[in-house]
């Protein structure tokens, strides 16, 4: 900490301070996030050595999901241009009166 006596000094170097504190927190909390994701590949790996879990059929039913995803976006998207359409007769219907 500075002991200038400046406050403009100590004003920045607090702001410096506050700026590494954020900067380390964030790091940890990725840190974390990313131990847990490496925790979770190594479970999988393990499966797969013991033959629990077959990486061919593991990509087949990501591909599987994938489809019905896409699937299921064009659904919405026609649900949502049934509701613009409900909504613009509404709106007609509502200056009409």
């Amino acid at each position: 900490m500075s002991v200038s006596g400046d406050p403009k000094a100590d004003f920045q170097e607090r702001e410096a301070l506050a700026r590494l504190d954020k900067a380390v927190g964030k790091l940890l909390d990725e840190r974390i996030a990313l131990l847990g994701r490496v925790g979770e590949l190594e479970a999988l790996l393990d499966r797969m050595r013991k033959g629990k879990a077959d990486p061919v059929e593991l990509q087949n039913r990501l591909s599987r999901m994938e489809s019905e995803n896409r699937e299921l976006e064009g659904r919405i998207e026609e649900g949502r241009d049934g509701i613009d359409r409900l909504l613009s007769r509404l709106r007609f219907l509502e200056s009409q009166r």
